[in-house]
C-alpha cells in the first residue's frame, strides 16, 4: 500500500502557520527581538518570510534600507538577525575596514549586502560592486 510521507502533508501547513505568525505585529516584533539577540534558531528564522523594504542598523548608529523578496535568504537573515546573520562572513571586519576606505570594491556582490554596508560605513567614499553571475 502506498502512503504519503507526513512531511509532505505537514510542510504546507507549517509554512502557513509561520506566515500567519509573521503577520501578527506583536508576535513579529517579539520574533525579531529574539532573532537580533541570537535567541531565535536558524531553522526558524530561515523559514520566516520577509517581503518589502526595512532598515538594517549598523554598529555606528547609521543604517541602510534593504528590499527583500520572499525567497531572499540574505534579506531574511538581515531582517530577523541583523548583522549577526553574517558574522561567519566577516561582515564586522569588513565594516570596520570600509569605514576607513576611500574606495571599496565588492567583487561577487550577489544581493549587495556588503555594498550597502560599505556605503553606510563611508558615505563619502566610492563603492563599486560587481556580480559576475547573472
Amino acid at each position: 500500500m502506498f502512503s504519503t510521507p507526513k512531511t509532505l502533508i505537514v510542510r504546507p501547513h507549517v509554512r502557513r502557520v509561520l506566515q500567519l505568525a509573521t503577520e501578527v505585529s506583536p508576535l513579529r516584533k517579539s520574533l525579531r527581538l529574539l532573532g537580533k539577540s541570537g535567541l531565535l534558531p536558524r531553522p526558524i528564522w530561515a523559514r520566516l518570510p520577509v517581503a518589502g523594504a526595512f532598515s538594517v542598523d549598523l554598529p555606528s548608529g547609521s543604517s541602510f534600507r534593504y528590499s527583500s523578496t520572499v525567497g531572499d535568504m540574505s534579506g531574511r537573515g538581515l531582517y530577523w538577525r541583523g548583522l549577526l546573520a553574517f558574522r561567519n562572513e566577516g561582515l564586522a571586519t569588513f565594516y570596520r575596514l570600509a569605514g576607513r576606505a576611500k574606495h571599496v570594491l565588492d567583487i561577487g556582490a550577489n544581493t549587495g549586502v556588503f555594498t550597502l554596508v560599505a556605503c553606510a560605513a563611508t558615505p563619502d567614499s566610492v563603492v563599486t560592486s560587481f556580480e559576475p553571475v547573472p
